[in-house]
């Protein structure tokens, strides 16, 4: 989130002071975690799916490089539709490994979400779903069985 900013002026005094924090830095850990789901929310697409992006990157507490790294089909330059949905696959993947280890506690709030995302991976029978899982249980430190996604 962009930092926010505040200026207090005190008339008569000739001071001015400001001072810069992340919104997030205000937020009890509950908000923070609860803006995290909400942001997940917010992305996913209309299909179940989700996008590897900075904002997805941000929630998963990864960098661009990591998880574009650890990708198990790499994209070349030219992207064709089929690349496309391996990386929509590899997002999505990556979005149910990291619910059902870090949002376990809050899974009423997500599970619909979750199984929507599912739903769609499942429509998707030519990509390597061990590959996706191995690859995104490596990247996030997590022990996650297809069972438990649903897939």
């Amino acid at each position: 989130m962009p930092a926010g900013h505040l200026f207090l002026f005190f008339p008569g005094e000739g001071v001015a002071c400001s001072f810069e924090e992340k919104v997030e830095d205000w937020l009890p850990d509950e908000a923070a975690e609860e803006s995290a789901l909400l942001k997940l929310v917010t992305l996913q697409k209309a299909d179940g799916s989700w996008a590897v992006d900075s904002a997805l990157v941000s929630v998963l507490g990864k960098t661009d490089e990591e998880v574009n790294g650890g990708m198990p089909e790499k994209t070349p330059s030219f992207v064709s539709p089929l690349q496309t949905q391996s990386q929509a696959a590899w997002a999505t993947v990556l979005v149910l490994l990291w619910l059902h280890t870090f949002q376990l506690d809050s899974r009423d709030e997500w599970e619909l979400m979750a199984a929507k995302a599912a739903s769609w991976i499942r429509a998707r029978p030519g990509l390597s779903m061990t590959q996706y899982l191995e690859a995104g249980n490596s990247l996030l430190g997590c022990q996650v069985k297809p069972q438990t996604l649903g897939l």
